[in-house]
């Protein structure tokens, strides 16, 4: 028997996210031990998934069943919260594209009616989620925190990468923190800068008013790649942004 594996009791399930979140998600990062690798893909570099590995594996089902009996009431705010809600996040957009699986991109998985983003991606507790509502409703309103932009991943080639790491409380703001660093370092699909020509990730654009409380998004960016110099030095256009699955 596979005992990292083990299924606590319901009973002591719920409580589990709030004493050690390491423990709750631990299958989330046997999967990520297991699946996860560093690739170039059409000139991108990322950390590609192995969703055929992924589905196979049995800490795929084995997570999905505790996020299914886990009681949100026991979750803590803070720090707490928003490493719960991003891994949470990064898991059921895994498993939406696990489920509908194969496919070649998330946004596949929409229809004409109901984008993919509103489509129902699984149960925390008695709860039914869509990505669009964790990310918007829950992490964006709630948290007001920019780097969270660089950590949630929508299984694509130009989305931010998975972390070889879960999410955890004590070590947030430093997670937090290289995953921004990594992305805005990613000459090819985070910042690319040539001569005074600055192409940059479409994060910025499509969520540009999320970094005003932090002087804009240049001086944003200046916080991760200090040698750039002033904006006005700059010509800036975003980068393609390639939908396709973060595939392995």
């Amino acid at each position: 028997m596979d005992f990292s594996l083990a299924r606590p009791e319901p009973a002591k399930l719920a409580g589990m996210v709030l004493a050690d979140q390491a423990s709750f998600w631990r299958p989330y990062q046997i999967l990520l031990d297991n699946h996860l690798s560093p690739a170039t893909i059409e000139g991108i570099k990322l950390a590609a998934l192995d969703y055929r590995g992924v589905k196979d594996d049995p800490a795929f089902k084995e997570m999905v069943k505790r996020l299914e009996k886990f009681s949100l009431l026991t979750l803590k705010s803070g720090n707490d919260s928003l490493a719960f809600w991003i891994n949470a996040y990064n898991f059921l957009a895994i498993k939406i594209v696990v489920d509908n699986y194969p496919v070649e991109s998330i946004k596949d998985i929409g229809s004409l009616f109901t984008s993919v983003w509103n489509k129902d991606a699984g149960f925390i507790g008695e709860k039914e989620y869509a990505l669009s509502e964790i990310e918007h409703e829950i992490l964006r309103k709630q948290f007001k925190e920019p780097r969270i932009h660089f950590a949630i991943v929508c299984a694509s080639l130009s989305c931010p990468d998975l972390r070889k790491g879960v999410y955890l409380p004590e070590a947030i703001d430093s997670q937090l923190d290289e995953n921004t660093s990594n992305f805005l370092n990613n000459v090819t699909k985070g910042i690319r800068i040539k001569d005074n020509q600055a192409e940059i990730t479409k994060i910025f654009n499509w969520f540009e008013d999320d970094f005003r409380p932090s002087g804009g998004v240049w001086k944003f960016i200046q916080k991760y790649r200090f040698d750039l110099g002033a904006e006005k030095e700059y010509s800036i256009d975003y980068l393609t942004y390639d939908w396709r699955l973060n595939e392995i």
